[in-house]
């Protein structure tokens, strides 16, 4: 059964506008570029900044809420695995468990590693070339 955390929600809204944030930005730059070359007034300045500030918020609160749900996610299989590594070890073989409890450590470590970075790092980027993909040309 699939349980979603509060900081599951958190991580893909915040994922979300963080990899919105930068598009939002370059068009928002193509529009001031755009009215300094044809001599128009200048649009505000405001969203920019906004826009801006709610990437930092975003960008923090993804990284921060990641590491802890990677690390909850690599404690979470690290007990699992060694449990029954230990329940393994005792009812089927006479050698040491340490080979075994080795080879946890680097398979959770491992996870960790691949979970972190995708949250971080891959889902943002997802969010990005989906909204590039269905951004409508002008």
């Amino acid at each position: 059964m699939l349980v979603v955390e509060r900081r599951q929600t958190i991580i893909v809204g915040c994922g979300h506008r963080a990899g919105i944030v930068p598009i939002a930005e370059q068009v928002l730059l193509a529009r001031v570029v755009d009215a300094l070359h044809s001599g128009r007034r200048l649009p505000d300045h405001r969203p920019v900044g906004l826009i801006g500030l709610v990437g930092i918020i975003a960008g923090v609160i993804v990284a921060g809420d990641a590491d802890r749900l990677a690390h909850r996610g690599r404690l979470a299989a690290l007990g699992q695995a060694f449990e029954h590594a230990i329940i393994l070890r005792s009812a089927t073989t006479r050698e040491g468990s340490g080979a075994v409890v080795r080879t946890i450590l680097a398979g959770t470590d491992a996870l960790f590693w691949n979970w972190l970075s995708f949250l971080r790092e891959q889902f943002v980027a997802f969010v990005g070339l989906i909204v590039l993909v269905r951004l409508p040309s002008t």
